[in-house]
């Protein structure tokens, strides 16, 4: 099987070939196969399913990522005076005239990338460069549904390319198509910027020991725990729709089969009316409707009885089911997607934190949890960095707002350069 691989080092364009033998989801078959995610190769549609079905989780990951990007770009010089170390801000004419350009599209990738990262515990962006390989012609997001990398050659410990899999035709094997290959950033073409291609991938995300390929989200040890949230949640709801377990009891006289001919007529008859019932004793729509049911005359003993009486069974066991799954519903909640509750908005049942706690709670979150995320975010901007040949000196990080008393600053906040 064919792959396309873009041109290196030629600064011409065109491409060569390379061999891809194998199918998808078997890297036993060859050193060039592209390696499934997960059971089926499924593990993004799986990852997504338990976070969207969560009542939190989307939430607290648009939080968090929220905190993660800041106020925008910034950027500085660190410098050393025996033992303590200053940051340095400074206009760049360079960087300041492409900020102004494309900050908004910047940080909508990087939005883009996180977002990726904590859904699926890493991310994909690919670069595009313009015609003599000194500027980012452009920049995308492939979101880990549709990019997959190639094996790790023999020689390498990190992956060289990437596989897009969304050129893919459904219902055609690979081995007739030609896949797109895109090589992956390597740190080494720094030190040699003719050796970079056209189009290349940058990857980062959260690291699994003992796996190369893909990173993992930091949630996913919580993911029997969505799943038992999302399951209580379709049990509710199955039951407000159809009743709990056997909700009737439903006594049929035989004079209700009166005008029926033969034992099929009566089972069609007791189906009919056991359908019809269902239908009108579930569901919450139905709730205060009217059954009404015939009556029969025994004339020799004086009576008047039901041809079809129904029976309600066992209903204070029904409303006990149903108070301990909502009891359980929301003890379930996610709790460790990362963030804690008084800054995702999580309502735990206590006292609102006072703004003291949740300051604290920010500070706390933005000096030990974000540094990670932003340090996988701030290689794309290393990339672009190297492309455009600035000063390698200078670092880059993510304006922050400081909270603060009304007395510091009457909003109750200070933009700060992180």
């Amino acid at each position: 099987m064919l792959a396309e691989l873009p041109a290196r080092s030629t600064g011409t364009g065109g491409s060569r070939q390379i061999q891809l033998p194998g199918v998808i989801g078997s890297p036993s078959l060859g050193r060039s196969t592209i390696q499934p995610w997960g059971p089926h190769d499924n593990f993004p549609a799986h990852a997504k399913k338990l976070i969207c079905s969560d009542e939190n989780a989307m939430g607290i990951i648009d939080k968090k990522v929220n905190l993660h990007i800041g106020q925008g770009i910034t950027y500085y010089r660190q410098l050393r005076s025996g033992d303590k170390l200053e940051l340095q801000y400074f206009n760049d004419p360079a960087i300041d005239r492409f900020l102004d350009e494309r900050e908004d599209e910047l940080l909508q990738l990087l939005r883009r990338a996180d977002t990726n990262k904590e859904y699926y515990g890493m991310f994909t962006v690919e670069f595009i460069l313009g015609q003599y390989r000194d500027r980012v012609a452009s920049f995308r997001v492939i979101d880990g549904d549709w990019i997959r990398p190639m094996e790790i050659p023999a020689g390498s410990t990190c992956v060289q390319s990437f596989a897009i899999k969304s050129q893919l035709s459904p219902g055609t094997h690979p081995a007739q198509q030609r896949i797109p290959i895109i090589p992956a950033w390597q740190d080494e073409w720094k030190q040699n910027t003719n050796s970079i291609p056209f189009k290349f991938i940058v990857s980062g995300g959260d690291y699994l020991p003992g796996n190369p390929y893909f990173g993992v989200p930091r949630w996913y040890g919580s993911a029997k725990q969505l799943e038992y949230s999302c399951l209580i949640m379709e049990m509710l709801l199955a039951g407000a729709k159809n009743g709990w377990n056997i909700r009737y009891l439903l006594e049929v006289d035989e004079k209700f089969y009166a005008d029926c001919n033969d034992a099929n007529e009566k089972a069609k008859k007791k189906s009919k009316l056991v359908a019809d019932l269902n239908r009108l004793l579930s569901g919450a729509e139905n709730s205060g409707k009217v059954l009404v049911s015939d009556m029969f005359t025994n004339h020799i003993a004086g009576k008047q009885y039901s041809g079809v009486k129904i029976t309600e069974i066992n209903k204070s066991t029904v409303d006990a089911n149903v108070t301990k799954l909502l009891e359980l519903q929301g003890k379930s909640k996610s709790t460790a997607l990362g963030l804690d509750p008084a800054l995702a908005g999580i309502d735990t049942d206590k006292n609102m934190a006072s703004g003291s706690d949740i300051r604290n709670k920010y500070l706390l979150y933005l000096a030990m949890c974000a540094p990670n995320p932003r340090r996988e975010l701030l290689k794309i901007l290393k990339v672009i960095q190297c492309i455009h040949g600035w000063d390698p000196s200078i670092r880059f990080g993510f304006r922050d707002i400081e909270m603060v008393t009304l007395d510091t600053d009457p909003r109750g906040y200070q933009n700060k350069d992180a």
